[in-house]
């Protein structure tokens, strides 16, 4: 469960039908897919991949964050415009129910309904928190500091939808948004 498909901030929403362009650290959600298919196919089983968005709920991932918000370690980089698309720990767990559940196969973005800019997404956790609004470090200085692939996985815009799970699934988040399942 990784995010496999990119897009740099502006260039537009993405589907399942996009192809996959992994920031590097995750290249090997795609291999995994590609497991999980010729196994299918060698077996006779149908195969669904769901591919999240960025996981939060109660879980050590939003513990981390909240954590490096209140040391004022979690920065926005650059204009924090590249978009984030969440999915709540349990609508995810959810959607593999009704995945699992289907004789579909597919693959299938997980996320809520609504994606939001990275400044926007650690600003809301900061405040519900009541942890320090983060500070905001160049795009270059982030660069050098993080190096260039967990810069790359860090500034990846997910502007996409969950609409093909809904139809094909008839899943729906009960968290539509951050703003709630927070």
């Amino acid at each position: 469960m990784a995010w496999v498909v990119r897009r740099e901030s502006g260039e537009g929403t993405f589907d399942e039908d996009t192809l996959p362009d992994p920031p590097q650290l995750i290249r090997s959600a795609v291999d995994g897919e590609g497991i999980a298919r010729d196994a299918g196919e060698r077996h006779g089983f149908t195969v669904g991949v769901l591919r999240g968005g960025w996981l939060y709920g109660p879980i050590p991932q939003t513990r981390m964050v909240v954590d490096l918000l209140r040391k004022r370690r979690l920065p926005v980089i650059g204009r924090g415009d590249f978009l984030v698309a969440p999915i709540h720990i349990d609508d995810l767990a959810a959607a593999f129910a009704v995945a699992a559940e289907s004789d579909r196969e597919g693959t299938w973005n997980v996320v809520d309904d609504e994606p939001l800019r990275f400044a926007s997404l650690v600003r809301r956790i900061a405040e519900l928190a009541g942890a320090p609004q983060p500070r905001t470090v160049p795009g270059w200085v982030a660069r050098l500091l993080l190096g260039g692939p967990v810069y790359e996985s860090m500034t990846t815009s997910m502007d996409t939808s969950n609409a093909r799970i809904r139809a094909e699934l008839g899943w729906a988040p009960a968290h539509p948004t951050l703003r709630q399942g927070l």
